[in-house]
């Protein structure tokens, strides 16, 4: 394996599909989590993290729909703002929610070993034209929003963590990318009465 297969521009190259994917995943998570806020008359200020989790499981029933072999279980282990995912036979990515540009440094030895680059398993996503690479490549998805869209969508290779931060390979903000270009994607949408019960809840 040469050092560049796991640079930005080729690692970006095998995940656009994806990233596309979750992007539009995570747009329409955040249009959910403002409607039910709104229609409670909520203060998402007060619960960030129910605000964020909102978000998440919107964006999971969505890529799931391009997966429906896919398992709940498969995330279960994930902060509520996190989503793990493997594509291909080389990449695993976290999706994460931060803030000013952070990364969270994680709590578990899971969560530390991912950003040392050592092997983990996660819920399998299949696009096409995957290269096969003798190692894996672990990226973080950073995403942060405001007035009710994305504001920041960073993909990260960490190397590892120093001093409570994440040391990192390198950082792309992909924002204005994705955000002049995303297609209608067709995904299994959740049935509408359990979207009624959470809003009614």
């Amino acid at each position: 394996m040469q050092i560049e297969d796991h640079g930005p521009e080729a690692t970006i190259g095998r995940l656009a599909n994806t990233l596309e994917l979750c992007f539009h995943a995570l747009s329409e998570g955040i249009a959910l989590a403002e409607e039910v806020h709104a229609q409670n008359g909520w203060d998402s200020r007060a619960d960030p993290q129910m605000f964020s989790h909102l978000v998440r499981r919107e964006a999971l029933d969505i890529i799931k729909g391009q997966n429906p072999e896919a398992r709940d279980e498969d995330n279960l282990g994930a902060a509520m703002s996190g989503l793990h995912l493997t594509i291909g036979e080389t990449d695993q990515l976290r999706i994460w929610h931060g803030s000013g540009g952070e990364v969270r440094v994680p709590s578990t030895e899971t969560g530390r070993s991912f950003l040392k680059q050592a092997s983990s398993s996660a819920l399998y996503v299949p696009i096409f034209g995957v290269p096969e690479m003798p190692s894996e490549c672990h990226t973080i998805l950073l995403w942060e929003h405001k007035n009710g869209t994305l504001s920041r969508f960073t993909l990260i290779r960490p190397l590892d963590a120093e001093s409570g931060h994440v040391v990192a390979d390198w950082r792309e903000p992909l924002l204005l990318r994705f955000s002049h270009h995303v297609e209608d994607l067709a995904y299994r949408p959740r049935p509408a009465v359990g979207r009624k019960e959470l809003q009614g809840s």
